[in-house]
This record gives C-alpha cells, structure tokens and sequence, in this order.
C-alpha cells in the first residue's frame, strides 16, 4: 500500500509542477535583485508537501511587498565572535502588515559580509517580531568571526523566495577584546508621565513611567540587561531627591518602559524625575529624565480659589483687575481688599466687592475690577466666598506722576507638544525673573502661552507654574498661533485665551481682548494680533483679513498718544530669524510697518521663532543708523520647552542667538529720555543689552550698517516700438541678493533708480524707483519717465545694498521718441510706487470713464482680425450694493447682427468666434447682452464662441450652452425678456483672505490674482447664475505677469464654502517674459493660479518619480502620507476614480448609484460623478467593488471613457493588439480601450509582446497613465 501511496504523490508531484509552469507563462515575473521599495506582481503559489502516509497540498497568496526599511543601524562596537545584538527590518504591505496578528507569512532573511575584499553575503532566516504601526518588524542576528567592517541588509520575498526587496544596508565595526568595545551610552531618555490633577497628598500618585532607549540594550526582548531605573521625587524647599526603584514595565518599540510612584505628604509644589544606570546600580548617569512639577493639595489648600491672575482692563493708576478659579460646588465669589495689613489680618475698614462668577469647563471663573483706587498705593487682597479664602497677596497702583519703572517681556512658553503639558521651565523663568528684578511693575506674554488653546490641561499647568509671581503683577499678553489651537487641523478664536484674562476692551470690535493699548508711565503699549492665519483657516467661518481691520484702528491708536515711547507687540514677526517665516511675516509689514514708520514706533518685541535677535534700526524696510529714525525690532527667545534650530543669521539682525541652551527673559527699564532692555538667561547670563537715548537720538551699541551684496541686475524692460513724445514709459528691471531678494516681500535695504537721457546728453537722470514684486528669487523696482522730445532715449536702472554708496547698473538700453516735441512734458519718474502692475512693455491705457448707471455705450465697428471679429466696448462705472465698481457695457442688438456678417465673411468661418474687449480697469468687468440677439446668432451659426477679454482675462462663452428658453423659464419671464451676463471679477475681501490662508495652509504660493468667472441671465428683478456647462469645457485665461516654471505651476478652483481647493485642467504658454494660463472647466467658480512643488521620501531612485510628483505638485494625486507615495501598492476603482475626477476638473456629486458605495465613504461623491460623467459603470449586480484593485484593461476602459469626457475621440484598429502575445486574454468589453490607450501611447504592454491585461495596476503606474491621458487631451502641459 505505501508503493501505492508513492505512485499517486508522484502523479500529484507531476500536475503541481506543470500548474505551476502554466501560471509562470501567464503572469508577468517582478524584477529581481534587492531593489529597495520595489515588486510587483500578486500570483497564486502552491506547494505540495509529500511523506509516506499522507499528502498535503498548500495554495498560498504572493504577497506584494509594499516597502521595507528602517533597518537596524548599530553605532556601538560588536566584539569577535559574540552573536550581535538583534538586527530588525520592518515591512509595509497594504491592508496586510501592522495587524494584532502575524497574516503574512513571509520570507525574511538577513545578509552579512565582511565590507573589504569580494564576499557574498551569507543568508540566514529572521524571525517575526511583532507589529510596529502599519508595518510588521522581523529580526535576526549574525555571530562575525573576522575584525573589520561588516556590512549587513535584509531582504524580503512574498512568493517564496522567487524575487526579492532589500530593506537598504548598514555597516557595523568588529573588534577584538572588550576593551574595544564602544561604552555602553543612553541614546534618549523620553515621555516622563504628566500629573495634571489636583491631587492629594497622603495618597500615592499615579504610576509615573519613563522610557529608555540604550542601543542594543532596550531593543532586545524583555528588561535591557544591567538597567535599572529610580524615581526621584522632592518638595520644593528640598534641596535633594529621594530615589525609590523603578519596576520595568513593557517595551516601546525600542525602547524600555518603567513606572514608579511616591507618596507626598508636604501641600505645594514637588519636583519628580527619573534617573538610570546601566551597569544594574553601581553607578548612575548624569543625565536625568524631567524633572517635572505638580502640585499637592491638603484638606485645607484643595478648597483655596486658584489661578488667581492679575491684568488691567482699565487706567493702571486707579482700577486692578482680578480673576481666580474655584471648583464649581462655589458658585458666588467676593474681593477683599485693604492699603494695608493689621497685625496680618485686613482691618476692619477692608472692603468686601461681589464679583461676576461663570462656569469655565468645570470650574467656576470669577473676575472683579477695582475702582476708585488711590494712584501709588500698595494694596493688600484676597479672593474667595467670605469663608474659604485664598493666601492674602498684594498689587501696587501706577504712580500718579511719571516716574521710573520696568516690566518684562516673556516669549513662547508653550510646552512641546500638544501631548504633553509641561510648564516647568515656564515657571521656573517667570518665577526666576520676578525675584531678580522684584521691581518690576507688570509682565507681558507675546503668545502661545500654551501649547493648545483648547486644552484644559496645559492652561491648569501654565497657571500653576506662574504662581509666585502673575497673582503680585499684572499679565498683559498677546495672542499666539497656539492660541488658536483646538488640536491638530482644527481651530478656535482664541476662546480660552479671551476667557481666562480680562484685558482692555479699546480694540476693534470683532478683535476685543486680542488687540488693544494701554499706557502706563510714559509709555503707549498696543498689543496686536498676528494670526492672519488661524483666523482663517480651519474654522467654520473665516474672519477676512485682520490684519487691515487692525490697520485703520492702529494708526488712529497711535495718532491719539501724546506718550513719550511708544512699544508695540505681536506674536509673528516682521523680521523673523526662521526663513519660512517670510510669508507670514510679509503681510504683517504690508499692514503695519508703513503706521510705525509714521508714527515713530520705538520698539517692536515679537516672538514665534524661539530665538533671541535685535534688528538694526528700521525705516521703510531700510536700516537707518539712529533708533530716532527707525524702529528697532526684537525676538525675545523663548520661556518655555520647545527649542528651534535657526543657523542663518539674517542680514538685519544687529544681535542674534541661536538654539539657546536655557530658557530667557527680556527686561526692559524705562527712566525718562533713556530706555534700556536687557535680555538673559534664566541662569543670569546676560546676552543682550541695547539702550536707546531719547534725549540724543542715539543707541547704545551703535553697530556699523551691514551692506547687501548686489549680486545680479537685469531684465531691464525693452521697447521695440516707437514711443510717442509725452507717452509715459513704464519701467522694470531686477535684482538679486542672496538672502535678501529671495524671500517673500520688499528685500530689506535695497534702493533702486532708474536712469534716463537723450542721447547726446553727457549724464542720466536719476529717480527713485520703488518695489513692484517678487520675481522668483529676485526682486523687481519700476518707475516711469516722459520723453519729451523726439529722438533716441537712453535709460538704464541701478542698485544699491549701502544706502547708496555704492550701485550696480543694468546694461543701458534705448527707444525711440517720435512726434512733435512740444506735446513733451516733464520727463521725471513716477515716485508714487504704484508700479505693481507688472507692465513690462510700456504701453498704457487708457482708464475707463465714469458715469451713472444705465447710461448707454458706443462700441466700435466690428473689426476682423485674422480669423474673427473684435468689438471693443468702452464701459461706464456703476456700483454695486456692496461699494464695488463695476465697468459695464451693454452690446445692443444691432451690434451683433453686423458682427455675424462679420464672422460669415471671415476665415475662421468654420469656426467662429466674436472677441469682445471691455475696456477699464475696475475690478469687476461685465458686459450685458440681449437674449434675443443671441438666438439669433445662434440660429445662424451654431458654433458661435463669444470672448469677453477684459484686463488680463478672457471667457469663451460656446453660445450652444445656453438654454435661453429653460433660464426664461426658471426666471419666470419672457424669453425676449432676458439679459445674459458675462462678468470677470477680481477676488478681493473675505473670499481673498480665505484663499491666501487657504493656499499658505497647503504649502503653496499664489503667483496671479485671483478671478470669479460668472455667466448670469436675468429678467424682472431675478437673476440665476449658470454655472455647469454640462459636458462640454469653457475655457478662460489669466495672465502672469511672469514666465513660469509650468512643472510647479498649476491652476485651482476655489470653493469659499467648503474652504476648499482642487485641480483645475490648464495649459501654460509663454508669450514675450509673460505667461498665458488657459483654464478648462465645465463650470463657472473662483480660479486662481498657484505654484506648488511636492515630493515623496519613498520615491528615491523609483523610476515614476518625476511623473508622480509632478502630478502631486499639480493637485491630481495625492500620497499615501504627507511623505510617503507607496508607488509599488496596488491602486483599487475607487482610487482611480477620484483620480480621473480630480484630473478632469469634475465637482463631487451626492448622488451614489451603487450598492456598496455609501454616502459616508470618503469616495463616494467622486465615484458618483465619474459614473454621472461615464466614465465608471459598476457590475451586474448593481456593485462597484470600489476596494478591489483596478486591473489594466480596467483602467484602459476607464481612461478611453475619461477622454470622452473630455472631448477627445480616437480612432482605434484592434489589429493593432495583435502584437501581444496575450491579446487573447483581453476582455471583449476592453479590447477598443486597450487599443485606444495603446495607439496613444498612454499605456504600454508589460514587455513588448505582453500585455497581461489581468495584472493588478501600482499606484505609480496609475500616475503615470493619467499623466499621459492629460497631456494628450491638451488639459496639462
């Protein structure tokens, strides 16, 4: 029986074998070799297993291998023959990997080999290690027998073997004796535990945990060997921690975890940390874990009011704000004040003052504002309900007359990070400060006070760290970024921050208790809100531009002040230290800095950056060398955990620091004509100190201006036309400056002119010439001139970076004068600065003339062009209900019908087209058009375009979109009746900021304005906007007063409601040192055109890089991460599918067909418009099976239907599919798409006789097919 058994298991061998032949010729093989990131293919595998009494057959799946990496990278030594530590590698396969349980059963192995000389690796297995994230870990080790350098790698294979992923290499140093061996350090001590509860003492706390990662110690299995671990605890009066052991817990990826508690018996403030050895406790590492700071509480102190807070929010001589927290069981609270203490406790002549009491999250908050206080009268107080009393403090009254004083200014004392509310060195700094300067009279805050606004947690611990001191002087601060923080991508207005400090109300109105002023000795202090950003994006309603709103209050703030010194803060700064910061920092300058100028503003302090600079003294964007004729702008470093790198100085930066190694203060005394502000570290190191005499004009030091190094000049506008005798001629040029020109904004302390003459005349005339924009790294200045006489005219430009000591010139260029010399005029520049328009060429035009509204106009004779008529319209002003001017013109009938004779005797008959130019410069340009007339011209010529050109715009309106009859319908009027509009209006207001916020969230730059196309038909008071054209694509343009790098630039559609921006369908064309963008949609919205530049980390070296990231620059697609593409995992229907809406431009739609499409799936509404376009269908059985991977041929029909779409019909012969071998595996159904995608080189076979019409498509792939797709409809250059 067992020969038997034998014959049958050789007969199974034999048909296992031929099967697995026959699936080895139907799909493609993937590439071999250890190429990182890289496979292919998902196969079936089966394997027959064959013994004497029994046979086993094995049918796995081939897994394809997403990515590997994170290989194990071993710094320390590796002594001889001793087995290395574990070595890991971790594996992403989509949907797979990271899951509680091991599901793939992979092949792992780990290779090693001495480095020198030529040696294989050696293989051996490694071994599942669990799952780490979305990744599965495995490990392995190697004993090394030789000295040297090794290398090692790993390597993955989801088919057995077959083909392989190396997860990169590493190298690791062998030596011979112990005493070679690198010591044993701590490579990170991190996630000390947070107590954040008001807890009791004689109760042991929480467990605190702390890990440790020691390399090649904690990331093996179970406790790292020969680590201990203490926890340290004190009160605050103790000099030294008390050390109990700390039991190991658990692992953390590599690192170890232990906890420990202690039990506190002493109300207050107690200090904890942890501490660690590594050789089992002989001796202990310097280096500590925290320490961190909590507060106790006894029977007593638990029921004391809390966070008990100074502010003014009236005059500082006469009125002190008060407010405290209790728990929400006291819900009345009361003040009791006294000018002085009896004995320790308040006389009887004390007053007692009810206050206002509201619930904050769980607490009860209580505010009270003093009256009627003497001027220069210390104060004793406290707070509670008239039985449970807070410890008495005090508060001193602004004197009555000027005197002496000094204050402090405190930066970014924000933990760092939203997981962690730590305020140690917060309190520290505060508290440190206060007791080296005790004079001082008040402190102010320049913004993110805490990490996260909405966080209870961090505002509780940034109040217990500030005891000490903000309960004796008054805080007056300023909002941050992080004062707008609800959590990650999620905003509020700054709600707990308005809530918890009382502060003046003298602001405007939709910005109270964020900007305001106060005065106090001889001092105007304004406190100014910065978060131009916060305040627009992730919010359910965007404020608008707030930076303007401030404007207008500020500079009637500041003209009202008759104070000495005037001091202004905000949080983002205009001269920042970090180079991202220059968006930021641009319309921060744009809206204040010319008030400053004016006014005289001394001192700007800002924050933001954590880093401690001082400005060289600032006018008008150039350094002037008196604080008399300038302000002087500061960073103030940071009070708080969160540290930045900066290593550029920047050229303004008279004083700079960067990375401080403590946190720092600012303290600034004022005395009179003298201001001096010091800056140091909480350990007294002074870093700063910078005064400013009044009296002298002067600043104490009194550094040497820098000079900006003129680097390149050109671009100098060129006329090749004849200008006429009194024309005024515009120009341009440019400037480069490293570190200067190449930021967002004005370079600082650039000057430029422009330089004219007759030719024959012996020198040029110099006039100023003013900033136009930014032109990629350069700057461009422009100003004008008049020839004023017939002839050649020379002009030229130049630079300064020295205030003028030294220039730089273009190479001069010439134009010629004609006409009669006496029409000539004064031939100065153009100072006004108004040069933003970009005009490079020189010609001018004419402004639109105002009239009232329905005033009619006289359009000029139609004339032809090469192939088409233009009418050109002259517009009157009107209007709108809402202050905006319009320019408008109404085309009468009779116009039109002489137009279309036009357009039948021209040669773009078959293709007509009537341009209409509207002439004007408002913001908003519209053109009216009699309904009847158009049906007119439609009836004659069914393919008529009409082209509004107005300003740097065009609209091509295909009159076959209108449906006149069903518009008069909806509008309840006589066709006759209606009027068509077409209006091009330039995005300004609300709608602008939000787009501003909207783009700088995304990472992204606008580089034109912005314009909402409108086609509106009207009739008796009502108007409808047409806004979907259905099928077919409207095209409009919008000039760039640039040439743009087409591979970064991309056009976008706006959508204010949903604060929302998506890929609009665009070609860039270069016309003389300009570029025309051609939009094409099939609606009408808010479009803008903005630069963008995305890369992937896990594309290096991938052959679909370029083509990826030019289509994630383009909005088209998107990564797995904000890193990471995954361009080898398979792409499923639905991803494809919101691909080709996105790539076509498509709106989503709520309209979902299929029966596995849920509304709530995030692809749901693009599913539903790439089916009500055509371009997906699902299967008989009403599914769409939109997690399934889409297969070639899938995709091939998809992109044929997504080229319909877009207008593009192809010729196809399937004869061409013969080519391939497996042509016969092509679905009948697909068969004409493969063709179509194949002809048009969208697709491409596998091989050159393959197509594998069944093979899975990458995500990379997919990419690289739409690519195509929209390079060949004309949507992308």
């Amino acid at each position: 029986m067992k020969t038997g058994k034998k014959k049958i298991c050789l007969l199974v061998l034999t048909f296992a074998l031929m099967m697995q032949a026959m699936w080895a010729a139907i799909l493609p093989i993937a590439v071999t070799a250890d190429t990182v990131n890289t496979d292919s293919t998902v196969a079936l595998h089966t394997e027959t297993k064959i013994g004497d009494d029994s046979i086993e057959s094995v049918t796995d799946v081939v897994y394809t291998i997403g990515w590997t990496g994170n290989l194990s990278k071993v710094t320390s030594t590796q002594l001889i023959n001793v087995p290395t530590r574990s070595i890991y590698a971790e594996i992403w396969i989509d949907n797979v990997t990271g899951k509680t349980d091991q599901i793939a059963k992979l092949k792992v192995q780990l290779g090693y080999k001495l480095a020198e000389g030529e040696h294989d690796f050696v293989w051996s297995d490694a071994v599942y290690a669990g799952a780490t994230g979305n990744n599965d870990r495995y490990k392995a080790n190697f004993t090394p027998d030789q000295v040297g350098i090794w290398k090692y790698t790993m390597r993955v294979s989801g088919d057995g073997g077959n083909t392989w992923v190396s997860s990169g290499e590493s190298t690791l140093t062998v030596v011979g004796s112990e005493d070679e061996l690198t010591p044993l350090t701590i490579n990170s001590l991190e996630n000390l535990t947070d107590l954040n509860d008001r807890l009791m003492i004689g109760n042991p706390t929480p467990d605190i945990l702390g890990e440790i990662y020691v390399e090649g110690v904690t990331d093996e299995p179970g406790q790292g060997k020969n680590i201990k671990a203490q926890l340290g605890y004190k009160f605050e009066n103790d000099t030294d921690y008390v050390w109990v052991d700390a039991e190991y817990l658990d692992e953390v990826g590599s690192k170890d975890r232990y906890k420990a508690n202690f039990t506190p018996d002493r109300a207050g403030k107690w200090y904890y940390a942890m501490r660690f050895s590594l050789n089992n406790g002989a001796t202990w590492e310097n280096r500590l874990l925290g320490y961190k700071v909590n507060k106790f509480y006894d029977d007593i102190t638990i029921k004391k009011p809390y966070d008990v807070t100074l502010t003014w929010s009236q005059d500082p001589k006469t009125t002190q704000t008060i407010t405290w927290k209790t728990t929400n069981d006291i819900s009345d609270g009361v003040v009791q004040f006294a000018k002085q203490l009896e004995e320790g406790t308040f006389p009887g002549e004390s007053r007692s003052i009810a206050v206002d009491s509201k619930p904050f999250h769980a607490d009860m908050m209580h505010t009270v504002t003093l009256t009627e206080l003497e001027p220069g009268t210390t104060y004793v107080y406290r707070v509670g309900n008239g039985t449970q009393w807070s410890d008495i403090f005090t508060f001193t009254t602004e004197s009555e007359a000027t005197a002496p004083f000094s204050f402090f200014v405190f930066g970014d004392s924000q933990s760092g990070r939203q997981e962690e509310s730590d305020y140690a060195k917060w309190g520290e700094t505060v508290n440190t400060a206060y007791q080296t300067h005790p004079d001082a009279k008040f402190f102010m805050n320049l913004g993110d006070l805490v990490e996260l606004d909405s966080s209870y947690a961090h505002w509780h611990k940034w109040f217990e760290g500030a005891e000490g001191v903000i309960e004796k002087i008054p805080q007056m601060s300023a909002t941050g970024n992080h004062e707008y923080y609800a959590g990650y991508n999620a905003n509020q207005l700054a709600d707990n921050y308005i809530a918890q400090f009382n502060l003046p109300q003298n602001g405007p109105d939709r910005l109270k208790g964020t900007v305001y002023s106060f005065d106090y000795g001889d001092v105007h202090f304004v406190v100014l809100n910065s978060q131009q950003a916060e305040a627009n994006v992730n919010l359910p309603n965007p404020m608008g531009d707030i930076l303007q709103e401030q404007k207008e209050w500020l500079e009637n703030d500041l003209k009202s002040t008759e104070k000495k010194w005037k001091i202004v803060l905000y949080h983002k700064a205009s001269y920042y230290s970090r180079a991202s910061r220059d968006k930021d920092a641009e319309p921060i300058k744009q809206a204040f800095q010319s008030v400053f100028d004016k006014y005289k503003v001394d001192v700007v302090f800002s924050a933001h950056d954590h880093t401690v600079t001082r400005s060289y003294p600032i006018n008008n964007n150039n350094f002037v060398n008196s604080p008399a004729k300038g302000t002087v702008y500061y960073l103030v470093g940071r009070t708080g955990n969160k540290n930045y790198s900066d290593p550029i100085r920047q050229v303004w930066n008279a004083y700079y620091l960067n990375d401080t190694e403590d946190t720092n203060y600012v303290h600034i005394n004022v005395d009179g004509d003298q201001l001096t502000i010091s800056m140091q570290e909480k350990n007294g190191k002074l870093l700063d100190q910078y005064s400013i005499d009044k009296a002298k004009g002067t600043g104490t030091p009194a550094e040497e201006l820098p000079k900006i190094q003129i680097d390149k000049v050109d671009k100098l506008s060129a006329f090749e036309e004849k200008k006429k005798v009194g024309d005024t001629v515009s120009v341009f040029a440019e400037v480069n400056a490293a570190n200067v020109t190449n930021y967002v904004g004005r370079g600082v302390h650039i000057l430029a002119q422009l330089g004219y003459k007759k030719e024959g005349q012996a020198s040029y005339t110099w006039v100023d010439a003013s900033y136009s924009k930014d032109s990629g790294k350069n700057d461009m200045y422009g100003t004008s001139f008049v020839p004023n006489s017939a002839g050649v005219w020379n002009y030229a430009m130049r630079f300064s970076g020295d205030a003028g000591a030294t220039w730089t010139m273009t190479d001069p260029k010439s134009l010629t004068a004609a006409g009669d010399s006496s029409q000539g005029g004064n031939t100065g520049g153009n100072n006004s600065g108004n040069t933003n328009s970009g005009n490079n060429s020189g010609s001018t035009s004419s402004g639109s003339k105002s009239s009232s509204a329905g005033s009619t106009t006289n359009p000029s004779t139609p004339t032809a062009n090469d192939k088409n008529p233009v009418l050109t319209l002259e517009s009157t002003v009107e209007k709108t209900a809402d202050g905006k001017s319009v320019a408008t013109a109404a085309l009468e009938g009779a116009v039109l019908t002489q137009a279309l004779g036009k357009i039948q005797t021209s040669s773009g008959a078959a293709n007509p087209r009537l341009v209409i130019e509207l002439t004007g410069k408002e913001p908003i340009g519209k053109i009216e058009l009699p309904s009847d007339s158009l049906s007119a011209l439609l009836a004659e010529t069914q393919s008529l375009v009409l082209s509004m050109v107005y300003g740097n715009t065009t609209y091509d309106l295909p009159l076959q979109t209108l449906n006149i009859p069903a518009l008069a319908k909806a509008l309840e009027a006589d066709s006759r009746d209606v009027k068509i509009s077409i209006v091009i209006e330039q995005v300004s207001g609300a709608h602008q900021a939000a787009l501003e916020a909207k783009v700088k969230q995304s990472g992204m730059r606008l580089v034109a304005s912005a314009y909402d196309f409108q086609v509106i038909a009207s009739a008796g008071g009502k108007q409808i906007k047409v806004n979907d054209f259905g099928k077919r694509y409207i095209s409009r343009t919008i000039e760039l007063d640039r040439l743009a790098d087409t591979g970064k630039t991309t056009a976008i559609l706006f959508d204010p409601t949903a604060n929302s921006i998506t890929f609009v369908p665009a070609l860039f064309a270069k016309k003389d040192a300009k570029t025309i963008a051609t939009l094409k949609r099939s609606g009408n919205s808010i479009y803008a055109i903005v630069e963008n530049s995305k890369t992937f980390s896990d594309l290096t070296n991938h052959w679909s890089r370029a083509d990826v990231e030019l289509m994630a620059s383009k909005l088209v697609i998107q990564g797995v991460t904000d890193t990471d593409f995954k361009p080898q995992s398979q792409i499923t229907r639905a991803e494809f599918a919101a691909m080709l809406t996105r790539a076509l431009g498509l709106s989503e739609t709520d309209e979902v067909q299929f029966t596995d499409v849920k509304s709530t799936d995030w692809f749901a509404g693009a599913v539903g418009a790439a089916s009500k376009a055509g371009m997906v269908e699902g299967f008989e059985n009403g599914a769409f099976q939109p997690n399934a991977g889409i297969t070639r041929e899938q995709m091939a029909v998809m992109i044929s239907r997504a080229m319909n779409v877009a207008g593009q019909s192809v010729a196809v012969d399937q004869a061409d599919l013969a080519r391939f071998k497996d042509s016969g595996a092509i679905s009948g159904w697909a068969k004409e798409a493969v063709a179509q995608s194949i002809n048009t080189s969208i697709l491409n076979g596998m091989t050159d006789n393959s197509f594998v019409p069944q093979a899975q498509a990458t995500r990379a792939e997919a990419a690289v097919v739409l690519k195509r797709m929209l390079q060949y409809v004309q949507f992308m250059n």
